[in-house]
């Protein structure tokens, strides 16, 4: 059973090694740019998690154990309510994390 769901808001842990392996998946420089960001899972296979923001697969121990957002409605109305959009919403959760 996988700890994220599709949909999700995780963030990309900032202390990860270029060539380290996190369960199955290894680290690669590609990847370094996205750490500390807020990412959306889109799938999960294989025990391998890909995300919205480029093609690369992750395990989840590369992702910080608080989900910044779970999948609901809940972001969609926050939206709505405050007439904003998605990325918007991403920079605020940001900002409100440092």
């Amino acid at each position: 059973m996988p700890k994220y769901k599709v949909g999700d808001k995780v963030k990309l842990r900032q202390d990860l090694t270029v060539g380290s392996r996190y369960e199955t998946v290894t680290f690669v420089s590609e990847m370094v740019h996205r750490m500390g960001e807020i990412l959306t899972i889109v799938s999960y296979y294989d025990n391998k998690y890909t995300i919205e923001e480029n093609s690369f697969s992750y395990s989840g121990k590369m992702f910080e154990d608080t989900i910044v957002l779970q999948s609901s409605g809940k972001l969609q109305s926050f939206i709505e309510q405050n007439k904003i959009t998605e990325d918007d919403a991403i920079t605020m959760l940001e900002w409100h994390l440092k």
